[in-house]
């Protein structure tokens, strides 16, 4: 299988090296709520028979995929716990799907995934491998005129991502990508976009076709967007999500967890200077104890557009709540639900979760479409009575042996090349320089990060 996996990587790539010139609609991209994105009569690429099958009058069947293969390397996992692996370990991931549309009112779609490691030390973590599985199987019961103007309701098994860093993404980082299973209500104009859900996450089984939604959580929740808010390039989004867990895991203890939250995001362009400000507040209960959370994010920036690579030099500052009494009927942790791997880049880290961070950084720009970012990331809790999370929410050092509020400093160099219209390679490289929290509640060595990958996508 692996053999087979890695030629059909091979044969992806084979003959793109010479297809620079990017397709002026790149043979029907898709959105995140895998809508396609282009008019199939301007494109021009060698993939374009199989993006657009004619069935008949009404309908057609697009069919897609994606590879991806890495290396991976930690010094001092788990900031010197953990098992060391001197040599790395590789890791594979490819997903094949196709999108049949049958008539304005009824699409199906369905998307498989492999994903696999090998040669790490201890063998794969949790979401490194997931054997040949359904990753997608949804229906669209709806209409659509263009792309930009569409109405569905979505039931199946199906990823879910929208545009608030702390609370719903599909961790591309990670070797598996997350996805759900229920229902979904979507409407999308020029500007607007809202969408309405009920969906249980599904866990990530290792082998072939046995991966199931979880019981034990649920996610519901709605979002509206507006695009062109104030500016032309202003936006604004507003959200409320339900989160329960029958059983979650903090510092304070173990209970079941019943969770709200609403949230407003406010982001885009103005001249050379780009904003990003997000604001959530959640409430609940966690067993007998009251939920009061927050997170505020501030991501601010200018690029010196008329400038050679043009440079963009952006902030980010970031509060997650942290509990303030582990003792006491409240709690304060905020849940970031289903976030992002970038908080503390690929490494991961460090979690959004009582937790404040400071990171500047610089970006420059080729004219080959290449991309090169330097930066730094300064971590301290916000609360020193508890502890410090991963992004999954698990705890990775207590709180209760400390007062030192430092957790450590972050280094990352980070650079993308576009090699065709379909292929890219990637590298991150970081170091994480332990603060006096770490030493002074375990091991606390420094972290050296590595991974590098290439990507294939039609």
């Amino acid at each position: 299988m692996n053999a087979i996996l890695l030629a059909l990587a091979v044969w992806l790539g084979a003959g793109d090296a010479l297809a620079q010139e990017r397709p002026k609609y790149f043979n029907l991209r898709y959105d995140e709520d895998w809508r396609v994105v282009g008019d199939t009569a301007k494109a021009s690429d060698k993939w374009d028979p199989v993006k657009h099958i004619p069935l008949d009058d009404a309908a057609y069947l697009s069919l897609g995929g994606d590879a991806r293969v890495r290396y991976e390397y930690f010094r001092n996992p788990g900031f010197g716990a953990g098992r060391q692996d001197s040599n790395g370990y590789g890791l594979q991931r490819y997903m094949l799907h196709g999108d049949l549309r049958i008539n304005p009112w009824w699409r199906v779609f369905g998307q498989l995934q492999h994903s696999q490691e090998s040669g790490r030390t201890g063998g794969p973590r949790s979401f490194d491998e997931n054997k040949l599985d359904v990753h997608q199987a949804f229906v669209d019961i709806g209409s659509w005129q263009t792309m930009r103007h569409y109405t569905a309701l979505r039931l199946g098994r199906q990823e879910l991502e929208f545009p608030f860093a702390r609370l719903m993404s599909v961790r591309d980082g990670r070797n598996t990508r997350i996805t759900f299973q229920g229902g979904r209500f979507i409407h999308q104009t020029p500007e607007w976009r809202g969408a309405m859900w009920v969906l249980r996450p599904v866990r990530i089984d290792p082998n072939e076709f046995d991966d199931e939604w979880d019981e034990a959580r649920l996610a519901a929740g709605a979002a509206h967007t507006h695009y062109g808010f104030l500016t032309p390039k202003g936006n604004i989004a507003l959200t409320y999500n339900l989160f329960n867990n029958r059983v979650a895991r903090y510092e304070q203890g173990t209970a079941p967890e019943h969770r709200h939250g609403v949230g407003a995001r406010l982001w885009g362009v103005i001249g050379g200077f780009d904003y990003n400000y997000e604001a959530v507040y959640q409430f609940g209960n966690f067993g007998d104890a009251a939920i009061r959370a927050w997170d505020l994010l501030s991501d601010t920036g200018y690029t010196w557009n008329d400038v050679r690579f043009q440079p963009r030099l952006g902030v980010r500052f970031d509060i997650t709540s942290g509990d303030s009494d582990p003792n006491d009927n409240r709690l304060e942790n905020f849940n970031p639900l289903f976030a992002a791997t970038a908080y503390s880049g690929l490494a991961g880290l460090i979690g959004p979760s009582n937790a404040i961070d400071l990171a500047p950084s610089l970006t420059v720009r080729f004219d080959n479409g290449a991309n090169l970012t330097f930066g730094t990331a300064m971590f301290w809790r916000h609360r020193t009575q508890d502890g410090v999370y991963d992004l999954d929410l698990n705890l990775i050092r207590s709180g209760k042996n400390s007062r030192s509020r430092f957790v450590g400093q972050q280094w990352t160099l980070q650079g993308n090349w576009p090699l065709t219209t379909h292929a890219n390679l990637a590298a991150t490289l970081s170091y994480f320089d332990t603060g006096r929290f770490l030493r002074e509640t375990g091991a606390g060595k420094n972290v050296l990060y590595f991974t590098v990958w290439w990507n294939y996508r039609i």
